[in-house]
């Protein structure tokens, strides 16, 4: 119910926020969204939470053991993590809850408090887009979260920071990202990509997003295949095989699209491209929300897509915010976002109640109802 309630104060504010109000409703926006991290006690029924506590405890794990010679032969950086708070704190679930809630809210809040211009709307989109996906990745995937956590302080070093030798800090961070999940050498190129290309003007932007939407539903049978293919022909090595064996090992079965699936976030890149200036239509955010939009429209149907895509949509709904600029701009975006969030909501609350047939972040633990996590 906290992801609900939480999502629904969100939208309000989103829709209420001004420039007199905007400080307060921003950090009280941040700490309701903090919640959903820290009020859990990991215990979650069909994703991977509790198999991460359980490795940090040293308990049984299908990620193997710290505390057995060769036990854990994954990606490094996620062990580095783990280590380090066994050496600062006790041996208690909720202080890995509580760890790994942090790690991720620091850099969250620093890129909001620089990069968006409605922060109760960007964290809205985090929790309820793509069928709630964005936030369920954040909580559970969290060996991939570590490189999207990587990305997001390499971006905020590059853009926001004063110190001499940032783009070595970004790098660094980069290389940890790739380091620490594999997923990080499909995504990182495309940032960089994505950072030096130019969007054409809105009216081709209007026309690409359309198209993408429109026949997203209809090519789907055959975009998976031609997916697979591709991600096949990567090659076999390790570090890429941990990301590619989902398609070629059928780990996860291709999805079907339906338009009204797409719909809500189709309308948010309408949207958004309506009220951007010229200037912010060329910004970082702006290319990463629509590109994300787009290719998810068209390959949505790829198992782990938009798992994929997190830092994109990230980094889109966090930077890509756009300004709004006189009363028929805002009077548009109400009336739209009220459309598009009620999408959302509707998609939420039908999660919570079919609870684990349909998303992993419902039912949600609370950290009350596990005493054994404090």
């Amino acid at each position: 119910m906290i992801i609900i309630l939480v999502s629904i104060i969100l939208f309000f504010f989103a829709l209420v926020i001004n420039k007199s109000n905007r400080r307060t409703l921003s950090l009280v926006s941040f700490a309701l969204f903090a919640s959903i991290l820290l009020l859990t006690n990991g215990q979650f029924e069909t994703n991977d939470y509790p198999q991460y506590i359980n490795f940090y405890l040293g308990d049984s794990s299908m990620y193997g053991s710290l505390d057995v010679n060769g036990g854990y032969d994954l990606e490094w950086p996620y062990a580095e993590f783990v280590k380090i708070i066994r050496a600062i704190f006790p041996r208690y679930a909720y202080i890995y809850v509580l760890c790994y809630g942090l790690m991720w809210l620091v850099p969250m809040y620093k890129l909001l408090s620089k990069g968006s211009s409605n922060i109760p709307l960007s964290l809205f989109l985090i929790c309820t887009v793509l069928n709630n996906s964005q936030l369920l990745f954040i909580i559970t995937a969290q060996r991939q979260m570590i490189a999207t956590v990587s990305i997001m302080w390499a971006y905020y070093f590059l853009s926001y920071s004063s110190f001499k030798r940032k783009k070595i800090i970004a790098a660094l961070l980069l290389l940890l990202a790739i380091s620490a999940h594999s997923s990080s050498y499909f995504v990182i190129p495309l940032l960089v990509l994505l950072y030096f290309i130019k969007l054409p003007s809105k009216k081709i932007t209007y026309i690409i997003v359309a198209i993408s939407f429109i026949i997203g539903p209809l090519v789907q049978s055959y975009m998976g295949p031609l997916f697979s293919g591709l991600v096949i022909s990567l090659g076999s090595a390790d570090e890429i095989e941990r990301s590619t064996h989902y398609f070629t090992d059928s780990v996860y079965e291709f999805g079907g699209a339906q338009y009204v699936g797409i719909l809500p976030t189709t309308l948010i890149a309408l949207l958004f491209t309506y009220l951007y200036d010229k200037k912010t239509l060329e910004s970082y955010g702006a290319k990463c929300l629509l590109f994300a939009v787009t290719f998810y429209n068209i390959f949505n149907s790829v198992p782990l897509l938009g798992r994929s895509l997190n830092a994109l949509f990230l980094l889109g709904v966090i930077l890509g915010i756009p300004y709004i600029v006189g009363r028929k701009q805002r009077s548009v975006f109400r009336a739209v976002m009220c459309v598009v969030a009620a999408g959302l909501m509707y998609t939420t609350v039908r999660n919570y109640n079919l609870g684990t047939d349909t998303n992993g972040v419902f039912p949600y633990p609370y950290v009350w109802e596990d005493k054994k996590a404090l």
